[in-house]
């Protein structure tokens, strides 16, 4: 990484920090890109040359994690079954620990904004089309197979439920622990057995 790189990484990284904190204070409905801009000391043309949305200035990590997610699955070893691969994926991508207290804020947030959850659920549905074709390589099914296709639109329902039941505190402080148990659930469909290459 370039030193430029790192540079334009530490601006967003700086605007995206300035905006939630305006938005867990003030609201995200009340606060301008504006403002945002003047708390992160940027012009609001480079807040939107960053976030093309102010929406992005929320959602923009997730869409980020999610790429990361699907980067895991192509990363991870074969010769186990889409079950196994989809829980050693999914026990790599959990944030850190340090990064919990952010998730929680960010999910809080989304909860309060009628906008935010709207795009959240769209996001969600997207993503089931890219992780059903890693999983239909990965064991040599086609892209249509009716089985994989339940299995990953039913996995991101269960990363959806148990980020949002863990950010609302109605389980333990540890994400892994509560969504081992969830995750573990999919075991028992046809399609978690499939052998993995």
């Amino acid at each position: 990484m370039t030193r430029r790189d790192r540079k334009r990484l530490a601006n967003r990284e700086a605007i995206r920090g300035a905006a939630l904190r305006l938005f867990m204070d003030r609201g995200f409905d009340a606060v301008s890109v504006e403002q945002v801009a003047e708390a992160a000391d940027v012009s609001p043309s480079t807040v939107y040359r960053n976030f093309p949305t102010k929406e992005d200035l929320v959602l923009g990590r997730l869409a980020e994690r999610q790429a990361e997610l699907i980067d895991l699955l192509d990363e991870r070893p074969g010769g186990t079954t889409i079950w196994e691969l989809l829980w050693n994926t999914t026990l790599a991508w959990l944030p850190a620990a340090d990064q919990q207290r952010l998730l929680r804020s960010e999910v809080a947030l989304m909860d309060a904004t009628p906008a935010l959850m709207a795009r959240l659920h769209q996001m969600m549905a997207d993503w089931e089309v890219p992780i059903s074709a890693r999983l239909a390589i990965r064991c040599g099914r086609p892209a249509t197979d009716l089985e994989l296709r339940q299995l990953t639109a039913l996995y991101c329902a269960t990363i959806r439920i148990v980020i949002r039941e863990w950010a609302a505190g109605n389980t333990g402080d540890d994400i892994g622990d509560f969504g081992r148990d969830a995750v573990e659930a999919l075991r028992h469909l046809p399609a978690s057995a499939l052998p993995v290459t």
